[in-house]
């Protein structure tokens, strides 16, 4: 049998990926540690992991002594049907608007690309620091 609880997260094994959960609702019974449910799989993964004091929703199996996996968090912030956006504790985030096609990184103290860029398209710079050569159009231009 199965139950789903609501709780909030006291404890956090980020070497392992656990969680203990609080249930304030059940004479704040707490959980061993579990594992968390993230998207995608073994070869393709998104991890994170949520702080203490965040709500949740633990799948608890009832036949077993505080077994469970946490299944996720209550949705915060705006919503929007067009708008996939991640938020990080720190004010960055990244959102993609599929109703414009635009990617946005903010905000972004640095941008680190491990491979190949091509741009198709136009490209607008605020400001631009050149430490070494920069070629535009094939003619190069060197910073003084």
């Amino acid at each position: 049998m199965i139950d789903i609880k609501t709780g909030v997260i006291s404890a956090v094994d980020e070497e392992n990926g656990l969680v203990r959960v609080n249930f304030p609702d059940r004479s704040n019974k707490e959980s061993k540690f579990i594992p968390l449910l993230v998207p995608y799989s073994y070869s393709h993964s998104k991890n994170y992991m949520p702080a203490e004091g965040q709500p949740v929703y633990v799948l608890n199996f009832l036949n077993a002594d505080g077994d469970g996996v946490v299944l996720g968090c209550p949705m915060t912030g705006q919503s929007s049907k067009s708008e996939v956006k991640t938020n990080f504790s720190d004010g960055g985030y990244y959102k993609y608007d599929t109703s414009t096609g635009e990617l946005t990184l903010s905000p972004v103290s640095k941008l680190i690309i491990n491979g190949d860029v091509e741009i198709t398209g136009s490209v607008e710079a605020k400001k631009i620091n050149v430490s070494e050569s920069v070629t535009l159009n094939n003619i190069p231009y060197i910073h003084p």
